[in-house]
């Protein structure tokens, strides 16, 4: 049965790329190379073009640690603030191009491009007579006082059947609002290297495999990789549902994140690949947070659980000894494994594509990072 995934990409104009491409990604890839190479930037471009909604390049610059800050009414400086660091060498004049190909909903377009200037959208009227001369009066003393400013950012997708999706992000008194394009997208998931995973959807993952009376499976090859722990469960935390972790040492369960952050980390990537079938699960620097002697046993649960639920894998790393752990953990099963070498060449990302033996024999003759 052929997957349901990514099978190239070519981007324009979006961070470190003028253009870039990548062709025949694999169900499982590992990204290697130096630091500021197009890495992530890889991974994100796919993230944001397998989205629908104006909030996502907000989040990515949250988690790369960037504050955010701008003066409250001026649509220019949200785009400087939001916005303008996604186009290559900050030339907004020329939009961003992100296309995804794939076997289904993966066929997929982004463009981001300066729109026209701030658009006044009023909001709902006010009651009475009254009301309303006092409001106008306000909006001509402070014209976002009662009203939105469109950021002059457009963000349009076009979807597996061709139709065009635009969306914005509007700025008001109150702050910003981030529109969505309505669409029911499934879900892709990006881990960032430096984003606290979030408690509540790791929480509701595990209950899905609960009511589908498969949690069994994952509860297993999760506590094979965290032996320490002898069992993990959901609880209630403050009105929330939360993964807690039955440990020897403790009174009572404890919070997985509170327990670790590393292994809360590694429970949710787990948790997302087995989400959805045919699914996309991302990884920014995968050995975050993961002690050597456990590595091996964890890229055997990542193979697993990929493969169990068909869904893809991409995972960026800059860590050798990972690597090895990886590469001991697959096996003879590698068909389905590809390692992609970032460099920089000319001052550009390049890329170089290797089976999984290439790059064994290529570690076995020298450093593959």
């Amino acid at each position: 049965m052929a997957l349901g995934m990514v099978t190239s990409v070519e981007i324009k104009n979006f961070r470190g790329f003028a253009y870039f491409r990548v062709d025949d990604f694999s169900p499982i890839n590992i990204i290697v190379g130096d630091n500021a190479s197009g890495k992530t930037a890889l991974l994100e471009s796919l993230y944001l073009a397998l989205s629908g909604n104006a909030q996502q390049p907000f989040l990515l610059k949250q988690w790369r640690g960037q504050d955010i800050k701008f003066q409250t009414g001026s649509g220019d400086s949200a785009v400087e603030a939001i916005y303008a660091d996604l186009f290559h060498d900050s030339k907004s004049s020329d939009p961003i191009l992100i296309a995804s190909k794939g076997r289904g909903f993966e066929n997929r377009q982004l463009v981001i491009s300066k729109s026209r200037g701030d658009v006044i959208v009023p909001t709902k009227s006010v009651g009475n007579r009254h009301q309303r001369r006092a409001a106008k009066k306000s909006a001509f003393q402070s014209p976002i006082s009662s009203q939105s400013t469109t950021v002059p950012i457009l963000l349009t997708w076009t979807d597996e059947h061709g139709r065009s999706h635009e969306t914005h992000a509007l700025l008001s008194s109150t702050g910003l609002t981030f529109e969505g394009t309505n669409e029911s997208l499934p879900n892709c998931y990006f881990f960032a290297s430096q984003a606290t995973v979030g408690a509540q959807e790791a929480a509701g993952h595990f209950s899905a495999l609960r009511k589908s009376r498969s949690v069994e499976k994952f509860r297993r090859i999760f506590l094979s990789v965290f032996d320490h722990i002898h069992d993990i469960d959901l609880a209630d935390q403050g009105g929330s549902s939360v993964l807690v972790a039955d440990v020897s040492w403790a009174k009572e369960l404890l919070p997985l994140p509170l327990l670790s952050g590393g292994t809360n980390r590694a429970a949710a990537i787990l948790l997302a690949l087995t989400h959805r079938e045919d699914g996309l699960v991302m990884v920014d620097e995968i050995e975050n947070g993961i002690f050597h002697a456990r590595q091996q046993k964890f890229a055997t649960a990542l193979l697993s659980l990929a493969r169990e639920y068909r869904s893809q894998l991409m995972m960026t790393t800059h860590s050798e000894e990972w690597i090895e752990n990886f590469i001991e953990a697959s096996g003879d099963r590698i068909d389905d494994i590809t390692f992609w070498r970032f460099e920089r060449r000319n001052g550009g990302p390049f890329i170089r594509k290797f089976s999984l033996e290439e790059y064994r024999s290529g570690m076995a003759a020298g450093e593959m990072r």
